[in-house]
């Protein structure tokens, strides 16, 4: 038993020896050159920004992000297990890229290539045949298997088969796209350049148990942009210890997670382009396992930043006429639309209205920024008063405007007013006032009056003093200014009987018309005049002589059931009458009733009559009318000289006193 325990050591002493020979010990990775390195990791034109937290909105603190990277020790320890593979492969056999939005939660403790430039499509990185010594470029991340002493050889295996080299990927030229876009005037073009980070790690890749084994991470910035707030994040399992650290550069804290394992934090607020730094830790395994070593970075994206031109259409209106206008007359008025706005009005349509008036669109188009339109539009005055012309236009994008011109529609108004005699008898003279006047608010043009007359009338002045008897009558006013009226006069005799109407019209430009009537009430009476004319004296006495009654009616209306008696005194007696029907008595004559006597009418009736005895003898004659209402007496005296004649015969009827008694109808 013991001798083979001692044949198996000796194997093992064998076999370490002639892996240490064939192959020296190498570190994790070598430095390039510089143009290698440049044309490894660096792209023209793609960004080379990380983000902490992308889906944050600000810019964190470096402090903050240190304790996003504290917090998510635990998720991200759950998430890849220790000892599994760090990233999946691509069809290539190349590392997949991890996202540059990946927040600091998300990111894996896995060995990854971290292009500082985000590539269109993951790079293929082919091994190359390299001997031990050709420099190598490691991860951005870069994953150290450390063994104990018992799986060295398996270590030594892992390091032949396993430690690539890559070839440097070739820049990929800026497709002809961006140039096309740039040159469009209308196409916004933006590319940003950030940082080209570059982490290496190199130390033993076999330790022991209990033995501290120096490492060293180190940074190199090998763009002209300078990094913003860099944190390299280092993390071993729970079973390996950092005995010790050091940085030139930046803080270093550490952060212990029985779950996580340890994590060193080394955190610099800001990395200059072209420059490089170191950080030193002592790191002692206490358990025989493997120990995985992840080494990984962010930093916050350098943003690209451009302005954008925000245009924005606007519209206005603006409405530009006359403010006052004449009753019918038309006038053009400018409807003006205007974009003082800094984009184009797309599908503008104006729509203008007055009062009494529809709506009637118009559609203008496009506007573009700072362009205007003009419209004319010819409106006629057909409503006196204020008028309101209104204009609104419309646009795209829920654009409108409006505006509004008043207009003052001025008109004249005539008006005629005649004041007339309400009752006049026939044949008096009427004096008529007719008054005119213009109560609007504009001069009436060309004024004429017209008058209509009552028929029948007689002896007419006319409103320029002048005499007038027939028509027509027309007299021509002129113009009346606004507000003002004047007053003329007229007169003519009324002759008819009844309603007499006067009227007055008064006419203008523009259809202006007025008119106005009054009536006059004429009374028409019969004038009624008795006359008696008595024979020319002295007489010799029984001589027959002629008496004579007259009878006129100087009124304008028939005078209707007149009486007429004539009378004689003692030593006269009529003998005959002629001229209307009379009965004869002692002393008198008693003529028919006259049923009218037209207006204008004479009656005239004559008595014989012989004295018988001298002296002065009285005739009378008496007269009494009906309608009108008249009671007329005329008297006269007649001498008479000679002898006294013999007395008649007895009359055999009584003679009456010669005094106004009442006559025998």
């Amino acid at each position: 038993m013991l001798r083979n325990v001692v044949v198996f050591a000796c194997l093992v002493v064998a076999a370490i020896g002639l892996v240490a020979a064939a192959e020296p010990e190498t570190p994790a990775s070598n430095w390039m050159p510089a143009d290698q390195l440049r044309e490894s990791v660096y792209r023209p034109g793609e960004s080379t920004m990380v983000a902490l937290e992308a889906a944050q909105t600000g810019t964190p603190s470096l402090a903050d992000r240190l304790r996003a990277i504290r917090g998510g020790g635990a998720a991200e320890s759950d998430a890849i297990p220790h000892g599994s593979s760090p990233a999946p492969a691509d069809s290539a056999g190349a590392p997949a890229m991890l996202p540059t939005n990946t927040t600091a939660s998300q990111l894996p403790s896995v060995l990854v290539r971290r292009s500082s430039t985000p590539a269109e499509a993951p790079v293929e990185l082919t091994p190359s045949g390299s001997s031990a010594g050709e420099p190598v470029i490691a991860d951005s991340a870069a994953e150290v298997d450390i063994e104990s002493t018992d799986s060295m050889r398996r270590t030594a295996r892992r390091q032949r088969s396993e430690t690539p080299t890559f070839r440097a990927p070739t820049a990929t030229a800026n497709t002809s796209s961006r140039s096309a876009a740039a040159s469009t005037a209308n196409t916004l073009g933006m590319t940003s350049q950030g940082p080209m980070i570059l982490i290496e790690t190199d130390g033993p890749r076999a330790i022991l148990v209990g033995k501290p084994a120096n490492y060293r991470v180190r940074l190199a910035n090998q763009g002209n942009a300078e990094a913003d707030q860099m944190i390299v994040t280092v993390t071993v399992p729970a079973w390996a210890q950092i005995a010790a650290t050091e940085a030139r550069s930046g803080s270093v804290s550490a952060d212990d997670d029985p779950d996580a394992g340890r994590r060193l934090i080394w955190a610099m607020e800001r990395v200059a382009g072209r420059s490089q730094h170191e950080l030193s830790l002592s790191l002692v395994p206490t358990e025989n396992r493997p120990v995985d070593l992840t080494v990984d970075w962010v930093l916050r994206g350098a943003p690209a930043q451009t302005s954008i031109e925000v245009q924005q259409p606007q519209l206005e209106m603006a409405v530009d006429g006359p403010t006052e206008m004449k009753y019918g007359t038309t006038a053009v008025f400018t409807i003006r639309v205007s974009n003082p706005g800094t984009g184009p009005a797309e599908n503008v349509v104006v729509s203008v209205g007055a009062s009494g008036i529809a709506n009637q669109p118009n559609t203008v188009g496009t506007l573009g920024a700072g362009e205007s339109r003009t419209l004319e539009v010819e409106l006629s005055a057909q409503q006196a008063g204020a008028m309101k012309i209104e204009a609104a236009a419309q646009a795209d994008g829920s654009l409108h405007a409006d505006a509004s011109h008043g207009v003052q529609v001025r008109r004249a108004e005539l008006a005629v007013k005649v004041t007339a005699p309400a009752m006049l008898y026939a044949g008096a003279m009427a004096t008529y006032e007719i008054r005119v006047a213009n109560t609007g608010d504009a001069p009436a043009e060309g004024v004429t009056l017209d008058l209509e007359l009552p028929a029948g009338f007689k002896n007419g002045v006319g409103v320029d003093k002048k005499p007038i008897d027939k028509g027509p009558f027309r007299w021509r006013l002129g113009d009346l200014p606004a507000g003002s009226d004047r007053v003329y006069a007229m007169q003519c005799e009324l002759v008819t009987d009844g309603p007499n109407q006067f009227s007055a019209k008064v006419q203008g430009a523009d259809n202006l018309v007025a008119a106005d009537t009054a009536v006059t009430t004429v009374e028409a009476l019969a004038d009624l005049k008795l006359i008696v004319n008595d024979p020319t004296g002295p007489i010799p006495v029984g001589q027959d002589v002629e008496f004579e009654i007259q009878v006129l009616n100087r009124g304008l209306k028939e005078a209707t059931h007149i009486q007429l008696v004539a009378q004689f005194s003692e030593g006269i007696e009529p003998s005959s009458a002629a001229g209307h029907a009379a009965d004869i008595v002692p002393g008198q004559v008693i003529f028919k009733p006259v049923a009218a006597l037209p207006a204008g009418g004479q009656l005239t009736v004559k008595i014989m009559a012989a004295a018988q005895k001298a002296g002065d003898m009285r005739f009378r004659a008496e007269l009494s009318c009906g309608d009108p209402d008249t009671r007329l007496v005329a008297e006269d005296t007649t001498r008479f000289y000679g002898v006294a004649a013999p007395s008649p015969a007895p009359q055999a009827a009584e003679r009456p006193d010669i005094g106004p008694t009442p006559a025998r109808r």
